[in-house]
């Protein structure tokens, strides 16, 4: 069973090192580690071009973002699993071996586990306690990509990070990160778990180290990027979601609602600027659901009212 590790690097000298050695400190005998460094200007690219082992594949590019360096490590990548590790985080020492138990006895096609935090900076632990537990209703358990899903949105305990999850290759064929954009994990760890609605377990294990500095995208005041990023995931996740089946799902335009909500409170002002854009989105969705309603009997009166809860949100974001 071999692991790609695949680390998406811009600027990060401070923490490259560290990020590394803490996979090589892991003594997996079958692994590959993927570094893309995504235009640095610092020393990262030298401290990456430091280490020396032939599993070690180090890829230069020009900046293009994390989204594309994920995808490039992606296609990369020669493993039977994926594992993200973002460039200023760590695994810890026993993170490889224990999802190699895991995997040998669930046979799962994804594996879920959890995050430690550490801080930068003391000032920063009163400001951001970020958490990265599943609801122990989800531990231990073969599930579905569907059902896990839907029993995450029902406890409100659904967790995007692709750094918390292991995949098998394959099904990363059909499903990239949307370039361009941030936020781009709401779209990726949801198309993963449904699209092909893979085997999934969940071990209530901390496996990851989750860093939160100052300058990282969880302490950065909310702006456009963020604003932007939130738009183009309901409307990709609407236009083109997993399956249409999932239209009807509550839980489904329950995880929109939430995108839309985070829309609507970024930035009211800017979210002005997107009305136009909004008032078309939503004349299309209700365009897809006609035709799912003129298709699938099950989806009669009782399910209309659930199905139109994005557009009722949409239609309260305009009006601001």
């Amino acid at each position: 069973m071999k692991f790609s590790v695949i680390i998406p690097a811009f600027n990060a000298e401070l923490y490259i090192e560290e990020c590394i050695q803490s996979v090589l400190d892991n003594a997996c005998h079958d692994i590959e580690i993927i570094i893309i460094n995504d235009g640095s200007t610092d020393r990262t690219g030298d401290i990456i071009n430091s280490f020396k082992d032939d599993f070690i594949h180090k890829i230069h590019t020009k900046n293009k973002g994390q989204s594309a360096a994920r995808n490039t490590g992606i296609n990369k990548a020669t493993g039977d699993y994926i594992l993200f590790l973002d460039s200023d985080d760590k695994l810890n020492k026993k993170t490889l071996h224990r999802l190699l138990e895991v995997i040998s006895e669930s046979k799962a096609d994804v594996i879920l586990f959890e995050s430690d935090v550490f801080f930068d900076d003391e000032l920063l632990t009163t400001k951001f306690n970020p958490i990265y537990e599943r609801a122990q209703s989800l531990a231990d358990k073969a599930l579905t990509g569907v059902e896990f899903f839907k029993t995450a949105m029902n406890e409100n305990n659904y967790i995007v990070s692709p750094c918390l999850y292991t995949f098998k290759k394959e099904f990363s064929q059909d499903i990239k990160f949307k370039e361009g954009i941030i936020h781009e994990d709401n779209i990726f760890t949801t198309m993963l778990l449904l699209h092909n609605n893979p085997s999934v377990y969940c071990i209530k294990e901390k496996l990851y180290q989750r860093r939160v500095r100052h300058g990282s995208v969880m302490t950065q005041k909310k702006g456009d990027n963020h604003l932007n990023g939130y738009y183009a995931c309901v409307s990709e996740l609407i236009n083109n979601p997993p399956n249409n089946h999932l239209l009807a799902h509550p839980e489904y335009n329950k995880f929109l609602t939430h995108m839309l909500d985070c829309f609507k409170y970024t930035n009211l002002d800017i979210a002005r600027q997107y009305k136009d854009e909004m008032r078309q989105m939503q004349i299309q969705h209700e365009s897809e659901i006609n035709e799912i309603k003129s298709h699938i009997s099950a989806l009669k009166q009782s399910s209309s009212w659930k199905i139109t809860a994005p557009l009722r949100k949409i239609k309260d974001i305009i009006k601001k």
